[in-house]
C-alpha cells in the first residue's frame, strides 16, 4: 500500500472511487480542493492510498494558519477518512498524523466522521447530525405522521402567502439572509465566494431552496445532493419573519422533495444535542445520529474550544452586537482561521 499526495491528474480516478463508496460524503469529491483554496486561501494536501495502481482510500486535508493559536492546525473536510477497508483507513490516519508533525501543526482534526476510529493517538468528541431516512414515496403519508401543531405552522406559512422555490439563481438573495442571520446568531458568516464556487463547481449537486414573501427572499436552505442523500449544511431565515413560520415551510418542502425524488435519506445537518435547533429538527421526526470529531494533539496541550464551550459563548455574545457592516467585513478574516467552524 502506498500513500501519495493526489494531483489534478488523479481527479477522475479519485472521484470515481469516492462515488462508489457508500460511506463517502459530498466533501470527499476532488473539486472541494479548489473551493477551499480559492475561498479561504488555505493550503491543501489530498492523501490517496493506492495498491497496484488502484485507489483504496482518500483523505482530503487542509492546513489552516491560526494566529490566535500561534500556529497552524490541519483538518479533514467533513466526512474524514473515506476508504474501502479499515486497514487502509488506519494507514491514511497515520499518514495524516505524520503530516501534522512535518508541518509542525498544533493538532490534526478528523472532522464529522460517521465511523469512530479507535487509536491511542486520537482524542474524540461526539456530535450529532439529524437525519430522516426510509421516507415514503408519497409525502402525504409522512405528512400525517407529523404532529398537528407542526402541520398547523406549515399551513400558517401558506396562508401568509409564503412560497418556496428550488432555484440556484437566487444565491445572492439567500446569502444576504444568511449574513444577517449569522450575525444575529453570533457567528461569522462564511464568505459568499465559498457558496458561489461550490455552486459553480457542482452545478448538478447543489440545490438551493428559498422561501419568499411577495418578491423578497426571507429564508433558504442550501443543499448538496450526493449518493441518494440530500444534505443541508446551511440554512437561514430572517428573524423578523419568524412569526410567518418560514422555517416550517422550508423543512416540509425539503421533505416533500426527498419523498418525490427517490432519495434514501435527508440529512438536516448538525446541531448541539438538546438545543433549540435540534428540537426543531426533531419536530419533523429527524433522528440524531452520532458523528465523531477526532483529534491528534501534536504540540497543543488540550483540545480546541468547542461550539458549546465558554470561550465560544463569550465571543458569540459580542458578535451579536456588532453592526452588520462590521460583522460582514470581519467575517472573511475570521473564517480563514475557522473555515467551516
Amino acid at each position: 500500500m502506498n500513500i501519495e499526495i493526489a494531483t489534478a491528474k488523479d481527479q477522475e480516478a479519485w472521484d470515481a472511487f469516492v462515488t462508489a463508496q457508500p460511506q463517502a460524503s459530498f466533501y470527499h469529491l476532488y473539486n472541494w480542493k479548489r473551493v477551499f483554496q480559492e475561498s479561504f486561501g488555505c493550503q491543501t494536501t489530498y492523501l490517496m492510498a493506492q495498491s497496484k495502481f488502484e485507489i483504496k482510500g482518500v483523505l482530503p486535508l487542509f492546513i489552516i494558519k491560526n494566529y490566535l493559536l500561534g500556529g497552524n492546525y490541519i483538518s479533514s473536510l467533513p466526512g474524514g477518512v473515506c476508504a474501502a477497508d479499515e486497514e487502509t483507513s488506519h494507514q491514511l490516519i497515520e499518514a495524516a498524523i505524520n503530516l501534522t508533525k512535518v508541518k509542525k501543526a498544533k493538532y490534526l482534526r478528523l472532522r464529522d466522521g460517521r465511523q469512530f476510529w479507535s487509536a491511542d493517538k486520537l482524542d474524540t468528541r461526539i456530535g450529532y447530525t439529524y437525519v430522516l431516512d426510509n421516507l415514503p414515496a408519497d409525502p402525504d403519508i409522512f405528512w400525517h405522521k407529523l404532529r398537528s401543531t407542526v402541520r398547523t405552522r406549515v399551513r400558517k406559512a401558506r396562508k401568509e402567502k409564503l412560497v418556496t422555490a428550488w432555484d440556484n439563481s437566487k444565491l445572492d438573495a439567500f446569502y444576504r439572509v444568511y449574513m444577517t442571520n449569522m450575525r444575529d446568531l453570533g457567528t461569522p458568516a462564511i464568505p459568499h465566494r465559498f457558496f458561489k464556487l461550490a455552486t459553480d463547481f457542482f452545478p448538478d449537486m447543489i440545490k438551493l431552496l428559498t422561501v419568499q414573501q411577495a418578491d423578497r427572499v426571507i429564508g433558504g436552505m442550501y443543499f448538496s445532493s450526493f449518493n441518494q442523500i440530500l444534505s443541508n449544511p446551511f440554512a437561514s431565515s430572517l428573524r423578523e419573519s419568524f412569526q410567518l413560520c418560514p422555517n416550517d415551510l422550508l423543512y416540509w418542502e425539503a421533505i416533500r422533495y426527498v419523498c418525490e425524488n427517490g432519495y434514501q435519506k435527508l440529512d438536516l445537518g448538525t446541531s448541539i444535542e438538546n438545543s433549540g435547533h435540534a428540537r426543531f429538527k426533531e419536530k419533523f421526526l429527524a433522528v440524531p445520529q452520532k458523528i465523531f470529531q477526532q483529534y491528534h494533539l501534536n504540540s497543543a496541550n488540550s483540545l480546541p474550544a468547542s461550539r458549546g464551550g465558554n470561550i465560544y459563548h463569550a465571543l458569540s455574545k459580542v458578535w451579536r452586537y456588532l453592526p452588520l457592516p462590521i460583522a460582514n467585513g470581519f467575517s472573511p478574516i475570521i473564517r480563514r482561521i475557522i473555515p467551516l467552524g
